[in-house]
Order: C-alpha cells, then structure tokens, then sequence
C-alpha cells in the first residue's frame, strides 16, 4: 500500500434538541468537501527514487523541447557527485542539444508558468546561467567517437557518427537541484533522433537517494515494526476472546497484515535503491501490486466499519451489496492495471478511475457511517428510561461518533501535509510529511483496533465464524 494515509477524534452525545438532527448532514457536507480535496491533492504523485538511465526520442517540431531527467529533482548533502554520460548521433548537431544542471527551486517556478513547448520559454531556460551546461553536440572537446566495430549502445545503433559525452561535477553546499536536457533550436531536428542519457546522483558514502528521500528508510522501517506490534495486540484479544470473534476482525487482521507487508516492501524498495542505485522494474511494479491489495484492505475496513458490519448490522442490503463489490472491483482493477501501466496515454485514464472510485469510496463511508449513528440513537432513545447509561447500544454509539471525527481527520490529513509543506518545513524535511500522513494512518489502525476488538457484543450469530 503505497499511500494510505489517516486520521480521527471523538464527539459527544445526549442532547437531541433539532439542532443536533442537522450535525449528520453537516458532517456529511464537510466529509464530502475533504473527500474531493483528498483526490485532488493527490492528483500529481511525485517519482520517490532517482532516475538512472533512458532513451529518448526526440522528434521535429516544438514537443520535445525540455525533457526533465528527474521529475522530483535530486537534493545533494555537501560533497555529493552527479555524473552524467549523454549518447546520440553527430545529426543531433543542427538541435543544438544542451544538458544542464540548475536549482529545482527555480525549475519548479519556470515549469509552473510555462508549458515546454513554448520556445520562448525553452530560449530562455538555454540561454540563463545554470551550475552546468554541457553541449550536446559532436564538437564538444570531451565528444568521444564511437567505432563500428563496437555494436549496439543500449537501443542505439553503433555507427562512425555516435558519439557520448561524460561530464562529472562535485556539488559543494546541499542543494536541491533539476537536471534538464534542452533542445535549444526548437524546430529541429529534421527527423527524429535518439538520446541515450545516463545519469548517477551520489550523495556522501555512496547513498544514491535524495537527501530529503533518506529519511525513509528508518520512516518505513519503523511503520512495519509498529503496525507488527499492533497485529500482536490484536491477536492477543483474539486468544482472550476466541468466541467473540466477528467477520470484521478477521478483516482487520488481514488488512494490517498487508499493510505489514506493503511497508516492508516500501522499506525494501528504498534500501534497494539507496545502495544499488538503479531502479528494478520487477521491485517496482512488486511494491506498487502490493500496495494495491494494501490501500484496497484498509478503504475496505474503513467502508464495512462505517456500515456497522459485524457491529450492528447481520448484513448488507442487497443493492449496498451491490454497489459496494462494484466500487471496489473497479477501484482495485484499475488501481492495479494502473501499476502495471508502462506509461502510455492510457495510464492517466486508470489513475483518474481509481482516484474518483476512492472519493466515491469515501464519501459513501461517510454516510454509511451517519446510518448507523443514527440507527444506534434511535436504539439508545428506546433505552432512555431504563438508568443503563452504559448499556451496549450507548456504548457503540459513543465509539462511532468518535470513529467519524477520527475518520474526518484521516481525509483532512492531505490539507494539513500541503499547509506544512508551504508554511513550515524546507525541501530537506519534505519526508516530515510522509511521516505525519502515515503517523495518521497507524493512529486510525490503532484507533479500530483498540475500539472494535473481539468483544461479547449482542450480534447476530449469522456474523459469527
């Protein structure tokens, strides 16, 4: 699960004056605005590992004027190494190709205000001052020739007319920097032509990730011993309370164990890149199935909570049934045709698809979650006068209006990421809000854990297993 992200708090009860008739639908509005802010924000994944190496195509006309080597950009401590070796053919000359290096902060302005097949703008990034600029071109003194006799560089056909250029810088402040490739004559090449580019970021003591990326690998690490640690309190109820155990626990066990194995994976993934410094497509497309089932799990969990299954409810009704499998069949279907996407245009139709299933998703929980405060009030009003203030039903009501305020933190939590991005931290802490957004994510775990646990609630026996 690469993204599953919380939060919540509790509310109170007893009063029913009409005001408190229009909290549900209050509530349900404010979830509903969280809900589309939770999609939106999460519109624009950042790439969490460095790019190492890639082809490109560059063909006539304005389209490929600026290619940004590393989307995320690369923060060096002081002391870091980039290295860059650039491949093509001398018909690349008439381009008038241009690799260069400059601080992502003034990339990220440009790119905000511009589209890149502006060539005004392209003729601006060519001719301002950059920390380094290598011509791409046959001419440059360090153009090494190819022989024929060689053969194949990658997908590029060796001929007398390839050539590759190395150039290697040693940073000496900690910087966060974007590396670009430009095509500074914006309407050539006559046809198309391609660029092989390989590029290595190396911090101090061979680490290959980002400064600001680092912090991961303790952040993750200490995720799956935490929720490992929450699996063994939850399995510890299970041998207290063996024959109170409900549909919906077995649930939440199955779905902290996958986000135990989706952290781990995440743990690995950046190991594996902060030491080897490449990418491994396997580990890649591993990391983000099971992050699929791991974000699916946990939507799940929160949605058959929210409809009282297990807690109040013997089932569902047939056509929330209904609705229910056809939301997250299509969420988990296009989540993971998404992950095994190899960039086309296509991809973006499969990220929009499971993005608008999980508001749907979550918005429905909101209002499934209302139903059943409200279904436990009423049962608490036919309860009023027998002086059992805390009787079962009570009980259960006052843990689900602490459920919705804890849910209503889990879908504000994005907002409060972008608030501490742009007010409070720099891009060295940028892994402060990963870590806030996950620390919301165990705190929700934890919250179901410690309030839904097996118990001898009066349920139906048909939920019993």
């Amino acid at each position: 699960m690469w993204n599953p992200f919380s939060h919540h708090r509790r509310f109170a009860l007893h009063n029913r004056t009409p005001s408190n008739c229009c909290i549900p639908l209050k509530i349900s509005l404010i979830g509903l605005m969280c809900a589309m802010m939770i999609t939106m924000l999460m519109i624009n994944d950042n790439v969490l590992c460095i790019y190492t190496s890639k082809s490109f195509s560059i063909s006539p006309g304005t389209q490929s004027n600026v290619i940004d080597l590393e989307s995320s950009g690369f923060g060096f401590l002081n002391g870091g190494t980039m290295k860059v070796n650039i491949t093509t053919k001398s018909s690349a000359d008439s381009s008038n190709l241009v690799f260069v290096m400059i601080p992502f902060s003034f990339w990220f302005v440009l790119n905000s205000a511009k589209w890149d097949t502006d060539a005004i703008y392209t003729q601006y990034l060519c001719d301002v001052p950059s920390t380094l600029r290598v011509p791409v071109t046959s001419q440059n003194s360090d153009a090494i020739l190819s022989s024929p006799s060689i053969g194949n560089v990658g997908n590029l056909e060796i001929s007398d007319q390839t050539f590759s250029i190395s150039k290697s810088i040693v940073v000496d402040s900690s910087t966060h920097y974007s590396f670009l490739l430009l095509k500074c004559d914006p309407y050539s090449p006559k046809t198309d032509i391609n660029v092989k580019v390989d590029l290595e970021l190396i911090n101090p003591n061979g680490q290959h990730l980002s400064t600001q990326k680092h912090p991961y690998i303790l952040l993750f690490f200490v995720l799956m011993v935490a929720h490992g640690g929450l699996l063994i309190y939850l399995l510890f109820f299970f041998l207290k309370s063996r024959r109170h155990i409900y549909r919906l626990q077995i649930l939440i066990a199955v779905g902290i164990v996958l986000q135990i194995i989706s952290y781990s994976s995440v743990f690995t993934y950046f190991e594996y890149m902060n030491v080897i410094g490449q990418i491994s497509d396997a580990l890649d497309i591993t990391l983000s199935v099971i992050g699929t089932f791991g974000e699916t799990s946990f939507l799940l969990i929160l949605f058959l909570l929210s409809l009282g299954y297990s807690i109040t409810d013997e089932g569902m009704n047939p056509k929330v049934r209904l609705l229910f499998s056809a939301c997250f069949i299509g969420y988990f279907g296009s989540r993971l045709l998404y992950a095994f996407c190899n960039g086309s245009s296509i991809c973006y139709i499969f990220f929009l698809s499971f993005k608008l299933l999980k508001f749907v998703i979550t918005f429905g929980a909101i209002i499934a979650m209302n139903q059943t405060i409200d279904k436990l009030r009423i049962q608490s009003a036919e309860q009023q006068f027998s002086n059992d203030n805390q009787s079962e039903v009570f009980i259960k009501m006052k843990k689900y209006k602490a459920f919705r305020w804890a849910f209503l933190l889990y879908l504000i939590g994005p907002v409060i990421s972008l608030f501490i991005q742009y007010t409070v931290i720099t891009w060295v802490n940028y892994w402060v809000l990963t870590m806030v957004e996950e620390a919301l994510v165990f705190y929700i775990n934890y919250f179901i854990v410690k309030n839904f646990y097996p118990q001898p609630f009066n349920v139906p026996r048909t939920h019993q297993d």
